[in-house]
């Protein structure tokens, strides 16, 4: 339950903005955090409270270098090389980005219980970052 409160901030590739500006997604989300015992729900804030920084800042990182290398490619001077070369960079900041969020989903994960785990992987799909 509690990962669904950072899963969804996790999945930059899912969302094309920010979800922690998407109040009602966030309103969802901290319901489910509240509905764990006091010392799990603590423990979980610690986790994305030292992460969420990063995972922003990396989130912001691949929304602009998706940007410069769309702006890239409109350039006359495109060169499939350079785009090329661009791209990789892309790929590394999103591998990045995504190991930071399985990172944090795993720290979280290993605060639930088998039942929460389950009840998150039901809600979530079954999909991971």
């Amino acid at each position: 339950i509690a990962l669904n409160v950072t899963l969804g901030s996790m999945l930059a590739a899912r969302y094309v903005g920010n979800p922690f500006e998407n109040k009602r997604y966030m309103l969802a989300r901290m319901e489910q955090l509240q509905s764990l015992p006091q010392e799990q729900r603590r423990k979980v804030r610690e986790i994305i409270s030292q992460t969420r920084p990063k995972l922003r800042a990396a989130m912001e990182d691949v929304r602009n270098t998706r940007k410069q290398v769309a702006e890239y490619m409109k350039n006359d001077n495109y060169s499939r090389e350079e785009a090329n070369l661009s791209l990789a960079e892309l790929r590394e900041k999103t591998t990045a980005t995504q190991l930071l969020a399985q990172t944090m989903m795993l720290d979280i994960a290993d605060k639930l219980t088998p039942n929460q785990r389950v009840e998150f992987l039901k809600r979530e799909g079954g999909r991971l970052p």
